[in-house]
């Protein structure tokens, strides 16, 4: 029995096409164990069995899609992990909703499986979150707002994300470079709007993620103007809820 290092949830409803990327990908990463599912309801059932390093989801499922199927376990709060889309449809929305819903990388079938596994891979070579160092700290904080948290990553010239989930299982994310805010999304909201309203989120949960392959700047400011900015909205818009 191989050991397994790290489980992928392959969701695919092409039984063909599904067994001939598996059957490629294991010879490519032998470390891996794929498992595969043909419906949402079928990979609902592994997400609840098993926790995953990684989703590979075709688009376009008989039940459903599966960047719906992404938002709802985001909205039960279910620990998610990076995802590739693949889909044989070219609907540009569907790339840009995949995007939000924190896809690393987007796939046009058919699928090349030699460079399909080079992208699994790097995926899987990645560190959920930065490198952890000998003289970092670990640990929870409280009472700290959305501003509070970037201008922490910001100072410590990050390199990573931030996911927010505000009670109601509204999800937004915060990307940095180099210790500067590229990139932000919720719902349609992308950029230095979607920044100033996660920015006035007041309580949920939050998480540090990798930054995808491929990530759009759509933020171009300094982080100091953006936050200003962010701030100054705060007060003109008075209380939130």
């Amino acid at each position: 029995m191989p050991d397994h290092k790290f489980n992928i949830l392959f969701l695919e409803d092409n039984l063909v096409a599904l067994n001939f990327l598996i059957t490629t990908l294991s010879r490519e990463l032998p470390d891996v164990k794929f498992v595969p599912a043909i419906t949402i309801k079928e990979a609902s059932q592994k997400v609840a069995e098993q926790p995953f390093d990684l989703f590979i989801l075709d688009i376009q499922l008989p039940d459903g899609n599966s960047i719906d199927f992404l938002d709802a376990l985001q909205k039960e709060h279910v620990s998610i992990p990076r995802a590739i889309f693949m889909t044989a449809s070219k609907v540009p929305e569907f790339r840009q909703r995949a995007q939000n819903a924190g896809a690393v990388r987007f796939f046009e079938k058919p699928v090349k499986s030699k460079e399909f596994a080079v992208v699994v891979r790097d995926i899987l070579a990645q560190q959920p979150i930065p490198e952890k160092q000998a003289n970092a700290f670990e640990g929870l904080l409280s009472c700290l707002t959305p501003i509070d948290l970037v201008q922490l990553k910001c100072l410590s010239h990050a390199k990573m994300g931030l996911e927010f989930f505000t009670k109601e299982g509204v999800r937004g994310v915060v990307y940095f470079r180099e210790g500067q805010v590229v990139h932000a999304a919720t719902g349609n909201q992308t950029g230095e709007d979607a920044f100033c309203r996660i920015m006035t989120w007041k309580s949920g949960k939050i998480s540090e993620i990798p930054l995808p392959t491929a990530l759009p700047r759509t933020i171009q400011s300094n982080w100091n103007d953006l936050v200003m900015n962010a701030a100054l909205r705060m007060d003109e818009a008075g209380p939130t809820t």
